[in-house]
């Protein structure tokens, strides 16, 4: 971009007369084709991905299996970039910080995909849901989110069977096995309803991360691309100006 000069004279104590010297500061710009098509393109396009993972259901069990087959891609491409741009220890280049960024971005999103598929295989025999949880993730946030509340599974109410009683006819006996048939289906009933309500805080949960991570990934990539030099300096290269001269 510029190859400024500068002329040194030094006096030495040996020898009266100056020794000059020219100082030659080369400024190099990389240019950006090559790096957009071959780096950056691939990156953004594989980051946008993160957030993709969290609208795949957690049915589907391969929600882990895509962060991860992202962050091998994310790999493969830093160690392309090692070996492409030239290796120094002063500053870090800005396609690297934003590699590095992106690489962040999709552990951090490993993590919580993590964590959002042990709430949703949660069930009451393990975990009981927490009274905030319950008011925050069924109620606020639901709402918040757009999201539709579940239909509610009421347990069937049926009476409690006669304990201690002895049975004296067969229509006795039929009525309390029928009794206790129907406890044992209110009871399914129960346990249904409370794991579906820790399958709807997962479901809320992916929905608040795929927002997150979709503004995280937008409000990255756009700081980091306004941080090219491209777009502040308009120099034009010395070789294109000495070809222009007559």
């Amino acid at each position: 971009m510029a190859v400024p000069a500068r002329k040194n004279e030094v006096f030495y104590t040996c020898c009266p007369e100056p020794y000059p010297d020219i100082t030659f500061n080369i400024t190099l710009r990389r240019k950006t084709l090559f790096y957009t098509v071959n780096l950056i393109t691939p990156v953004v396009s594989i980051s946008f991905l993160t957030a993709f993972v969290f609208y795949l259901p957690s049915e589907s069990g391969e929600k882990v299996t895509l962060c991860i087959s992202i962050l091998l891609a994310l790999t493969v491409y830093f160690l392309l970039l090692i070996e492409i741009i030239p290796p120094t220890s002063l500053v870090v280049p800005l396609i690297g910080k934003y590699l590095i960024f992106t690489m962040a971005l999709v552990t951090l999103s490993v993590v919580t995909t993590i964590g959002v598929l042990n709430l949703h295989f949660r069930n009451p025999h393990t975990h009981e849901m927490p009274q905030w949880v319950r008011v925050v993730f069924l109620h606020y946030l639901p709402n918040v989110l757009h999201i539709g509340q579940p239909p509610i599974r009421k347990p069937s109410k049926a009476p409690p069977p006669k304990e201690h009683v002895e049975a004296r006819t067969s229509i006795e006996k039929a009525a309390l096995a029928v009794g206790q048939i129907a406890e044992g289906l209110r009871r399914e009933d129960v346990f249904a309803a409370k794991a579906e309500e820790w399958k709807f805080v997962a479901r809320v949960l992916d929905r608040l991360f795929l927002y997150v991570f979709t503004a995280a990934c937008l409000g990255g990539s756009g700081i980091f691309f306004l941080q090219a030099p491209t777009l502040y300096d308009h120099r034009q290269p010395v070789d294109q100006l000495m070809a222009a001269r007559p």
